[in-house]
């Protein structure tokens, strides 16, 4: 799991100078940066061509622009919980 995530909320600076903010504190719908490095690569196929195509996504920062809005909860007997306004 990914544990260090920066807070922009106000402002976006050099990684060393920002706050942290808990990974365990982010919630479903908060707004977030995610610095990636994604990596494409080629392998040999059983035949000697480069068929076979690969990518792989590293996260390397993450970084909160927003928290999430209130979300209103309703307890229902069929679930645990429903969420208003949630369309599937």
């Amino acid at each position: 799991m990914f544990n260090c995530v920066y807070d922009v909320r106000k402002v976006l600076l050099a990684k060393n100078a920002m706050a942290k903010y808990s990974a365990l504190d982010l919630k479903k719908k908060d707004l977030v940066l995610l610095e990636t490095h994604i990596t494409c690569y080629r392998q040999k196929d059983e035949n000697g061509r480069w068929t076979i195509h690969h990518a792989q996504f590293e996260l390397q920062a993450v970084s909160i622009l927003a928290n999430a809005p209130e979300i209103k909860t309703t307890v229902n007997e069929d679930s645990d919980v429903d969420i208003e306004d949630l369309c599937i």
